[in-house]
């Protein structure tokens, strides 16, 4: 049911299905979905616990957008320079479209 109501653009109802989830069976997968909905819903502060959590867990590539992304947000260009320079050590991470939407987002901020 989160997905569908993600799909649908119903981003808090997804997070309480998301919620629920992982009070039941904690997964990387429920934590990156949940905290993609903070994200849409522009709860930055919320997401960014969320998609840590995700991290390693599954898939990163966008992972680490929406933390780099969320990060920049709310103006914490250390935190999002640090989660890019971890991003990088994924080689595939570096033909990803979220290697140049990070990089765009920075803005050369990071060294």
């Amino acid at each position: 049911m989160a997905r569908i109501t993600y799909k649908q653009q119903k981003y808090l109802e997804s997070i309480n299905y998301y919620t629920k989830s992982i009070k039941i069976h904690p997964s990387g997968l429920s934590y990156k979905g949940r905290g993609i909905c903070y994200y849409k819903l522009d709860d930055f502060n919320k997401a960014i616990p969320d998609l840590e959590k995700a991290v390693g867990v599954i898939d990163n590539d966008d992972t680490y957008f929406f933390l780099i992304n969320s990060s920049m947000k709310i103006k914490n260009t250390v935190k999002a320079c640090g989660y890019f320079n971890d991003a990088i050590k994924n080689q595939s991470f570096l033909l990803t479209e979220e290697y140049y939407k990070a990089i765009l987002i920075l803005d050369g901020k990071c060294k």
